[in-house]
């Protein structure tokens, strides 16, 4: 059977030595999809939003990956005074596709900023900075530890489809965000929380299969995390048949 085609959106950059733009993002995304069973394709930038319908036309599924914050423009608020770095053109290419591959119901997988575009895509609100907008907040921003450094445990809420994938037992995970949900969007369904109540979990459950994590399991694969590993086969699993039917919520 052929290797589903899991479409990943880039980050813009500059190179640090000649300053030339380029687009890309980082391995760890491409690579577990791969020991998953998929294959990737990096998604640039487009100045015209039609242009991506050719490409997302013959995509199996999408990776919404981390990246920056997104501007709260999208979800109805004013500028907090510790929000990060934000670009507008990626907030358009990713709620773009996350409408495309909503609307068509296509496999999705968000991680950390795919958890939080995915939120405000379905109309829900962020916490543009947890630690200045909830201060009982356990830290949440290990920015400066490795990326397989596991800050604390989440727990799994059952009956959800990331309970099916990676059961009930507590999950330590790694953290590198300094925003989060604040407002659940419409339809979503909360699959798994911090000690201090964040949400580090959503999925559609009406939808075949788009599940977000809040922590980055892509670099827990890299470190041999065989639970965050059967986070993206089951996602490469639902990219794979394509008449799979919606995942109802056990009642």
């Amino acid at each position: 059977m052929a290797r589903p085609l899991i479409g990943i959106p880039c980050y813009a950059g500059k190179r640090a030595r000649t300053q030339r733009p380029f687009y890309g993002n980082n391995r760890a995304y491409s690579k577990a999809v791969e020991m998953a069973g998929g294959t990737a394709v990096l998604i640039p930038h487009f100045d015209d939003l039609a242009a991506l319908e050719p490409l997302c036309s013959r995509l199996d599924g999408l990776l919404i990956p981390g990246g920056g914050d997104i501007h709260p423009r999208a979800y109805g608020e004013e500028t907090h005074p510790l929000l990060g770095t934000v670009n507008l053109d990626e907030d358009r290419l990713g709620l773009a596709l996350a409408d495309y591959f909503l609307e068509m119901d296509l496999p999705i997988l968000g991680i950390c900023r795919g958890l939080q575009l995915l939120n405000v895509a379905a109309r829900g609100t962020l916490y543009q900075d947890i630690h200045a907008q909830r201060p009982d907040s356990l830290k949440h921003a290990y920015t400066g530890k490795p990326r397989d450094y596991r800050a604390h445990s989440i727990a799994i809420i059952s009956g959800t489809r990331l309970a099916d994938l990676l059961g009930t037992e507590p999950f330590p995970v790694n953290s590198f965000h300094h925003q989060g949900i604040k407002t659940p969007g419409r339809n979503v369904l909360i699959s798994a929380t911090a000690p201090d109540g964040m949400i580090e979990g959503i999925e559609f459950p009406n939808h075949r299969f788009v599940v977000a994590v809040q922590c980055h399991p892509e670099e827990l694969v890299a470190d041999g995390d065989e639970r965050a590993l059967r986070l993206f086969q089951g996602f490469i699993e639902a990219a794979t048949r394509p008449t799979a039917t919606p995942y109802r919520v056990a009642s």
